[in-house]
């Protein structure tokens, strides 16, 4: 996975991730990440703001409490925190449970 110079930008400045270990990230981001198209609720609502915000452009997976943002060939663009109370809503908290153990994952 390459990283366009924003998306390289945006790792460092949101997870404090450069280098290799960004781009280890952005793979488990890219290959086990929830795509867009599988979320629901308030959840598929803001990454439906942030896909109509991109053109419709791209690929979006969820993964770790972040939304990355992929082109279509694969080079991230850009990466968001996804918003607490979006995560804390009742209709995403098995989604949650999940992704928290993966973002303390990441950031160890």
């Amino acid at each position: 996975m390459k990283l366009t110079r924003h998306g390289a930008e945006r790792m460092g400045q949101r997870l404090g991730k450069r280098g290799d270990k960004a781009r280890e990230i952005i793979n488990r981001a890219f290959f086990n990440g929830k795509p867009r198209e599988s979320l629901v609720g308030p959840l598929r609502k803001w990454v439906d703001r942030k896909f109509f915000q991109h053109n419709q452009v791209g690929q979006h997976f969820v993964h770790g409490g972040f939304l990355y943002v992929f082109n279509d060939e694969r080079k991230l663009i850009t990466t968001y925190a996804i918003p607490e109370k979006v995560l804390q809503d009742p209709k995403n908290k098995k989604f949650k449970k999940k992704q928290k153990k993966v973002s303390e994952a990441l950031l160890t």
